[in-house]
C-alpha cells in the first residue's frame, strides 16, 4: 500500500486505511461535533477498549474531546454523573462547537 491510498494523518509508524466514503462520514460527525476525525476514532478505540471502571472511561472520553452530554449518552451515566467524575479529574468541560476548524483536519487537494 503507498502513502497515495492513505486517508488522515499517519503517526507512531503504523498507518490505517480508510476508505473516502468512510472518512467523509467521520469528517461530517466530526464536524457535528466540534471535534477532529482522530477524536472520533479514540473514542470509537476507547469504547471497545473499555478501562475497568465506568470512571476510567469517562475520564478518556473527556480527554478525546467529548462533551459531557455525548459521554453521557455513550455510558448510559446521568449528565451530573459526567460532569462530576470531569470535574474530580480536574478537566475542563468540553465545548460543542460548530463550523470548529482544526490544524490538523485532514486537508482535501
Amino acid at each position: 500500500m503507498n502513502s497515495e491510498n492513505l486517508s488522515g494523518p499517519v503517526t507512531r509508524g503504523r498507518a490505517v486505511f480508510i476508505p473516502e466514503a468512510i472518512w467523509g462520514r467521520l469528517a461530517t460527525v466530526a464536524d457535528d461535533r466540534g471535534v477532529t476525525v482522530e477524536d472520533i476514532l479514540v473514542a470509537a478505540i476507547t469504547d471497545i477498549t473499555s478501562p475497568a471502571t465506568v470512571e476510567e472511561r469517562i475520564v478518556q472520553l473527556v480527554r478525546s474531546g467529548l462533551t459531557d452530554a455525548t459521554i453521557a449518552g455513550r455510558t448510559g451515566e446521568m449528565l451530573p454523573r459526567v460532569r462530576a467524575v470531569r470535574r474530580a479529574a480536574h478537566l475542563p468541560a468540553n465545548r460543542f462547537i460548530r463550523g470548529a476548524i482544526h490544524d490538523h483536519e485532514r486537508k482535501t487537494a
